[in-house]
């Protein structure tokens, strides 16, 4: 979908709900989600389409109620997420209206940090347990991403790595998964964790958050001892042990994690010349995860 029949759809849905309304700004690059003001109060609008060039996941309207179900299972279990408005569903994509809060980014985390928000995470699991999403696949890469890779001579190290890893990752500790852990989505709110975005949810192991939250908080600057003592914070934050297998199973899914985003980098910015500069970061930070993996495990 492009960003007019975006615009108008959303437009047509303020009309009906709101006596007078301003869209204000767009607040992401590639989803349709926007601060507006509507009858004297600020809001967040959502736009999901039924597919999206991030994820292989369908947002139909089965999944959006689940999402739906999901966040107020989350209130009704005293952990932080937004409120749900309005929502409206129907064949190719949903809108969600959420209240707009203030809330604060998680800047700068200390490793100690990842026990806090890997102990929310645990809490975000609990609270779901009760709803069943999709499994998400091991290879879980758009072809347009694994086409990315290609033309950037990284495919075969992906590829891999997805099957080698295969063998050693968890797939007995299934559970709805935010599936989405970044700095976008995690922010403080009155000194808890709040989770936004759920959009993505899945079915897979808990590892596949707690790796998502080392690869994106993780510093690149890290030595072994550095990602030793996250990994150690985050397993205590989940209440699970520091064994060999743990260990190595949050390695795993935050290198997946790693080479998905480079994946989606290198496709946003195909057009471009030059790399943009978070790809090598990303990069550096796959590197410091392999080299752990080497000497540790």
């Amino acid at each position: 979908m492009n960003k007019n029949a975006a615009n108008k759809i959303i437009r047509a849905y303020l009309k009906e709900r709101f006596n007078f309304f301003v869209i204000k700004k767009r607040l992401s690059d590639f989803a349709f989600t926007f601060n507006i003001f509507g009858d004297g109060r600020d809001y967040i609008i959502k736009l999901i389409e039924k597919k999206n060039v991030v994820s292989n996941i369908i947002h139909d309207k089965k999944h959006v109620n689940k999402v739906v179900s999901a966040i107020l299972s989350l209130k009704d279990n005293n952990i932080l997420s937004v409120n749900i408005i309005d929502y409206y569903l129907s064949k190719e994509y949903s809108i969600v209206l959420l209240e707009k809060e203030k809330l604060s980014k998680i800047k700068g985390v200390k490793k100690e940090d990842f026990k806090i928000i890997s102990r929310a995470i645990l809490g975000f699991h609990s609270a779901c347990k009760n709803i069943s999403f999709k499994l998400l696949p091991w290879d879980n890469f758009p072809q347009h991403f694994k086409e990315a890779l290609k033309n950037n001579n990284r495919l075969d190290l992906v590829n891999s790595f997805i099957r080698e890893s295969a063998k050693y990752i968890d797939r007995k500790n299934l559970v709805s998964c935010h599936n989405d852990i970044h700095a976008g989505n995690i922010y403080y709110s009155k000194e808890k964790v709040i989770f936004l975005d759920l959009d993505d949810m899945c079915k897979s192991s808990y590892f596949n958050d707690l790796g998502m939250l080392l690869a994106n908080f993780m510093d690149s600057s890290y030595s072994n001892t550095d990602l030793f003592e996250a990994i150690s914070n985050i397993l205590k934050g989940y209440n699970l042990k520091m064994s060999k297998n743990n260990i190595l199973n949050i390695s795993i899914f935050s290198l997946r994690k790693l080479y998905f985003t480079e994946a989606y980098f290198l496709y946003v910015n195909k057009k471009n010349a030059q790399l943009p500069r978070f790809v090598y970061e990303i990069r550096r930070r796959e590197k410091i995860i392999i080299n752990f993996m080497e000497s540790y495990l």
